[in-house]
């Protein structure tokens, strides 16, 4: 069965879950939101300040500077090694997922969280997380473009944790820094998901499971 159809479905039904879904989840958001936050000072961000520090590193693994540079090495990489159509269905991948996230933001529209002040600089809509977005699927194409190369299912299972983990540290981050709601951290970690599974199947699950 052609795969774009059930893709094209499931993208209709995320955006259409997205907009209907946002209201029921603001309660959820101000909930988690300010459980990151200290009681009677939404100002100031719960624990420790080398917790503080460190999920701002984490949150820099979905940083558009850190991303392009990997995105470039894994596109020369694959290239170099004469895997040009990999190389090309990354970069297509990763230009898919930007796209996808735009017009998500342009098309709902969502503000920003107000309860709590921003410690990163924004300017884009609040829904999806581009961070996160950008940073699931990335993450995980190169996990898996370095599952295939290898050819080892052990290394396969471990990227993809790996990959997995960074998406949620990026996530968890953007949320403890009061620039995003816990609903456009959650939408974003499944639209990456999502998005790579289509990108498999397209592609006749290249990355395969290694054996």
């Amino acid at each position: 069965m052609p795969v774009w159809p059930l893709a094209v479905a499931c993208g209709l039904i995320v955006l259409g879950f997205a907009g209907l879904s946002l209201a029921a989840a603001h309660a959820f958001d101000i909930r988690v939101l300010l459980a990151m936050r200290h009681p009677g000072n939404a100002a100031q961000p719960f624990g420790p300040r080398w917790l503080q520090d460190a999920l701002r590193d984490f949150v820099g693994l979905g940083g558009i500077g850190v991303l392009v540079v990997f995105i470039a090495g894994g596109i020369g990489v694959e290239w170099l090694a004469g895997r040009r159509r990999d190389a090309a269905w990354f970069l297509g991948g990763v230009i898919g997922a930007f796209v996808i996230g735009s017009v998500l933001k342009h098309v709902i529209a969502r503000p920003r969280p107000e309860l709590v002040p921003h410690a990163a600089f924004t300017f884009t809509a609040s829904f999806p997380s581009g961070n996160t977005l950008m940073a699931t699927v990335v993450w995980l194409l190169l996990a898996l473009a370095l599952a295939d190369a290898v050819g080892r299912r052990s290394v396969r299972t471990l990227a993809v944790a790996g990959a997995l983990l960074i998406a949620f540290l990026v996530g968890v981050g953007r949320v403890y820094l009061g620039v995003h709601w816990p609903s456009d951290v959650i939408e974003a970690w499944g639209l990456g998901i999502g998005w790579v599974w289509v990108l498999r199947c397209v592609r006749g699950c290249r990355f395969n499971a290694p054996r």
